[in-house]
This record gives C-alpha cells, sequence and structure tokens, in this order.
C-alpha cells in the first residue's frame, strides 16, 4: 500500500494539475498493482492463476486507492489489504506465500475474484465526478492549497 498509494498518490494529486489527476491516479496505481501481482507467474503461479490474480488485484486496487482518496488517510487502505490477505491466506490453501499455485479454476476462486470486481466498481463509485471536488478538497488542504488558488491554475 505504501509504495502503490502512499507515494504515487501524493505525488499525483500535488504535481498533476488536470481535471483529471484523480483517473490518471487511479488507473496508474490500480494498473501497476496488478502487473506486480502477474508478476507471480514468475515466482511459481501458472499463467492463467497468475492472470486471474492480476485482474482480482485491479479491481482491489481501485478500492485501495479509493479509499485513500476520499480519506486522505493511507492507514486505512494498509489495514483494509492486510484484512484482506489475511482472510486470503487463512481460506485459500492454493496459496503458497501468496501466490496461487494451484492450477484449478474453483468455485471459490470465481467468487474471490467476483467480490474483487464488485469492490473495484464500488471504488469507483467512490470517486465518481460527483465527488471530484470532495476529493481535491481533501488533498489541496493536506498540501495547504486553497481552493480559489486551485481553481485559479487551471
Amino acid at each position: 500500500s505504501i509504495v502503490f498509494r502512499g507515494v504515487t498518490v501524493p505525488i499525483g494529486m500535488r504535481y498533476i494539475r488536470s481535471e483529471k489527476r484523480v483517473s490518471v491516479i487511479v488507473l496508474f496505481t490500480a494498473l501497476v498493482f496488478g502487473l506486480m501481482h502477474i508478476g507471480n507467474i514468475i515466482r511459481g503461479a501458472s499463467v492463467t492463476m497468475g492472470i486471474i490474480q492480476g485482474i482480482a488485484t485491479i479491481f482491489a486496487g481501485f478500492l485501495f486507492v479509493a479509499v485513500f482518496l476520499r480519506t486522505g488517510n493511507i492507514l486505512i487502505p494498509i489495514f483494509m489489504h492486510g484484512v484482506y490477505d489475511y482472510m486470503c491466506f487463512v481460506t485459500d490453501a492454493s496459496l503458497d506465500n501468496g501466490i496461487m499455485t494451484g492450477e484449478t479454476v474453483t468455485t471459490g476462486l470465481i467468487l474471490a475474484v467476483l467480490v474483487d470486481v464488485i469492490a473495484g466498481i464500488w471504488g469507483l463509485y467512490l470517486i465518481r465526478p460527483a465527488k471530484r471536488a470532495e476529493i481535491n478538497a481533501i488533498w489541496n488542504e493536506k498540501w495547504s492549497v486553497s481552493e480559489t488558488e486551485y481553481q485559479s491554475k487551471h
């Protein structure tokens, strides 16, 4: 969470001066988060399982970054990610050090990915255009930039 969100989100919110900055940050961090998990193929996951894990983590990444953007608090998505990983490691016997080593797509796996997709869609809803002013206000306050000053630069 710290690398994917704790560094990139504040930098992006501080230096990207576009009305689309929230969308850019969300897509970038979620895609990199997912690609890093697809990299588990190199560490022993099958190609199918690596891709499934990558897709699931992209959607989970949407939720994690949305929560960070809406709260300005990195501890909340860190806690969410920790609880999620704990639940996965405890309930999924096919995981070996976080890598999906199984070869079979099970009903449980399909349901888990479905939950990730729903969570990701909820995350995208949390950062919908109607909430962008609120998100900008949170982050402008973090950087002591008044909304008037922000608007005058755009």
